[in-house]
């Protein structure tokens, strides 16, 4: 039940006993405080009002309000004034916490410690006390609370950080399933807001969900919910900080890269419309930086294309499945599901790392409980990824990446198994969404028709015939069931599914397709013709997927794109000899040799992944006539600059006609290359042809 202290129980019966417009100074002076600690209590006013389902207080802009309602109304609040008496309502230490943050980082001038005790209803100590706790959160932030006397304090630092901190505070506060509400529902119930009032009213968050939803049309985007909800929280911050004069400036070597992307260009073609609604002006500083937290932001489906090299991504990522695969009982290089999920989730990840975003995982402790080593093993892994992008990624980050893992190891423990129809929604995008599908096929007889967010829900449903929706948050009714549960499936929500699937079981394509026959045809052996047609069925499968799949390292590394005992003085010759095999060979023109030094030369020498193995390419727009491998073995190795890989003997150069078609087989190079077994035989073997039969049954795992 929602109550009011004693004196906002007082500001209340007094403006029900004044005939007149009561004014907020006039209540000011009365009770000895603020016109702002005034301001506030009418808010909670109205809040206690709406509460009890009573009219709200009705204001004037020069400050007079009344309750105007009809005597029925205000008989019913004097009855309930009675019922109650005066209570006086206490913050929790948390939720003071939060609301002095709220307070000192939304104001723009100075704010005296007694008025924040007004505010709060408690004394000016208690208010002090809470300080040096407000003082060490906003100084790791790089933030400084400054005071000066007779004027009070402030919170000063960065405009970055500023809006940073924020946000943070913003998105740790609001519950999932309030923020859920709140993208989806026109009518949201805003009690889990109330600490942050003043930074999320006087805002058109209906228009800017709108807007956010323009540039998932034109980004060919679907935000995950946590990322779509991130940016709206985004742009409230910027429009209140813009408003109030605190325009953002950029880094410049950031800026430009920034604004050479196409979403960069998407989002500044659209700026108008917030400059327009909320008659702000905007610079292009302040789209780069929304920019980045686009980037930053977990999706559920994208089509989107940057500047950052799908090469080198596709590298990390190979690398870190190889490795990973160490650690667990499968071999993960098999699975493309896995390696086409972490190529999404990775480059978000590595925008956040690199200009210091903080994308909220609600699930963290969850899978750091229930998958222990396997989140070790990831974060043992993500050095590579740590190292390319020069920061170090958070468990946040790790979390994401792991329930990936996690999908693919339910996928392995499950891969003969079939479906029917269920509808997966998660709010926390695709690793999590992954891992709870993968989960539901290893546990149930079923078919995942989509995974989507839950503001998707309806169109799916309009796509896809579904018989159950299972979902990882509160969603609103539909006409078929749905079951809201962990995305971990603890004890009790198995038992909640295996209550409902028994009901949504359906048939295989094959007995679909015998009761079609059935309907026309005498069948003499039901269980014969199932078997044929069941097997004739699979070997089309199986057709198709091998017509379709991209080359393996084989057919990319023929002996004649192989060199051994190569002398070289240095690495940098090193590069170009490998690159001068594929020129040979007919797989690029000469100046992608010297493409791929330049890249070593701008990013460093992340290349060498493993001790005495470099794996060094350049974009596909550099020279690239069709894809290949050339590898080298030199006589003499020689030092790239990297201590703990130094010095480097075999060199293994890339060239990649477009993004996806080299991508197995750079997965089972990699696998290759993290087995120390493997790599001895390259190194011991003196016969190309040897080499070549190797890495053909190395990759049929024969």
């Amino acid at each position: 039940m929602m109550l009011l202290n004693e004196r906002r129980c007082n500001v209340l019966l007094d403006i029900l006993e004044n005939e007149s417009w009561a004014r907020i100074r006039d209540l000011a002076q009365r009770f000895h405080v603020s016109d702002r600690t005034i301001r506030y209590d009418l808010d909670v006013i109205d809040d206690f009002l709406q509460f009890n389902n009573l009219s709200l207080l009705v204001r004037k802009q020069n400050g007079g309000m009344k309750f105007v309602e009809s005597a029925e109304e205000k008989t019913k609040l004097l009855r309930l004034f009675q019922h109650l008496g005066l209570y006086q309502y206490v913050l929790s230490s948390n939720e003071r916490l939060q609301k002095i943050f709220a307070e000192l980082l939304y104001i723009k001038d100075y704010i005296r410690i007694n008025d924040l005790a007004a505010i709060l209803y408690v004394s000016r100590g208690t208010v002090i006390k809470d300080l040096q706790k407000v003082r060490e959160w906003l100084e790791k932030r790089h933030l400084e609370l400054r005071s000066i006397p007779k004027y009070g304090i402030k919170v000063v630092g960065p405009e970055r950080e500023y809006r940073q901190a924020v946000v943070e505070l913003l998105r740790k506060n609001l519950s999932l399933s309030y923020l859920l509400e709140w993208i989806t529902s026109p009518e949201p119930n805003l009690s889990d807001s109330q600490l942050f009032k003043c930074w999320l009213e006087n805002i058109d968050t209906a228009f800017l969900q709108s807007y956010i939803r323009r540039l998932e049309n034109e980004l060919k985007v679907v935000f995950s919910d946590v990322a779509f909800s991130g940016l709206v929280i985004y742009l409230i911050v910027s429009i209140h900080r813009i408003r109030a004069g605190r325009d953002i400036v950029g880094r410049q070597s950031e800026m430009e890269v920034l604004q050479s992307s196409r979403t960069f260009a998407i989002a500044l073609s659209t700026i108008p419309l917030l400059e327009e609604r909320f008659n702000v002006s905007i610079p292009l500083d302040e789209v780069s930086l929304f920019t980045e937290y686009i980037l930053g932001s977990n999706v559920a489906s994208s089509a989107v294309e940057e500047q950052e090299s799908r090469t080198e991504i596709q590298m990390l990522v190979c690398n870190l499945i190889a490795r990973v695969s160490q650690d667990v009982p499968y071999d993960l290089t098999e699975d493309h599901q896995l390696l086409a999920g972490l190529l999404e989730e990775v480059r978000p990840t590595l925008f956040r790392v690199k200009y210091g975003l903080i994308l909220e995982n609600p699930y963290l402790d969850e899978v750091k409980s229930n998958y222990p080593l396997l989140f070790e093993s990831v974060r043992k892994h993500t050095n590579s990824l740590a190292a390319y992008i020069g920061g170090q990624l958070l468990d946040e980050e790790v979390s994401y990446l792991t329930v990936h893992f996690s999908a693919a190891l339910e996928r392995m423990k499950n891969r003969d198994k079939t479906q029917p129809s269920v509808l997966v929604i998660c709010a926390a995008g695709t690793g999590t969404a992954n891992l709870l599908s993968s989960q539901l096929q290893s546990l149930f007889d079923i078919k995942i028709v989509a995974i989507a967010p839950c503001r998707q829900v309806q169109m799916l449903l309009e796509i896809h015939h579904v018989d159950i929706i299972v979902s990882t948050v509160p969603i609103p009714p539909v006409s078929i069931p749905i079951l809201i549960v962990n995305p971990l499936l603890p004890p009790h929500d198995i038992a909640l599914l295996e209550n409902h699937m028994d009901k949504a079981k359906g048939t295989s394509s094959v007995d679909d397709l015998v009761k079609v026959i059935e309907k026309y045809c005498s069948i003499q052996d039901y269980h014969q013709l199932r078997r044929e047609l069941d097997g004739v069925l699979n070997a089309t499968l199986e057709e198709t997927r091998m017509d379709s799949e991209p080359p393996s390292l084989f057919q990319l590394l023929p002996a004649s794109n192989i060199r051994l005992n190569v002398s070289v003085p240095n690495w940098r010759d090193a590069i170009y000899e490998a690159g001068n095999v594929l020129y040979q060979e007919g797989y690029i023109e000469q100046i992608y040799g010297q493409a791929m030094v330049d890249v070593v030369d701008k990013m460093g020498p992340y290349i060498v992944y493993w001790k005495g193995i470099a794996l060094p390419h350049a974009d596909i727009d550099c020279g690239v006539k069709k894809s290949g491998f050339s590898f080298i073995r030199l006589k003499e190795p020689v030092v790239f600059g990297t201590p703990e890989n130094d010095p480097v003997d075999m060199i293994f150069a890339l060239a990649a006609v477009d993004h996806s078609s080299h991508v197995i087989a750079l997965l089972e190079l990699t696998n290759i290359l993290s087995d120390a077994d493997k790599v001895a035989c390259l190194r011991s073997e003196n016969e190309t042809e040897k080499i070549t039969q190797m890495f053909l049954s190395w990759s049929k795992g024969v």
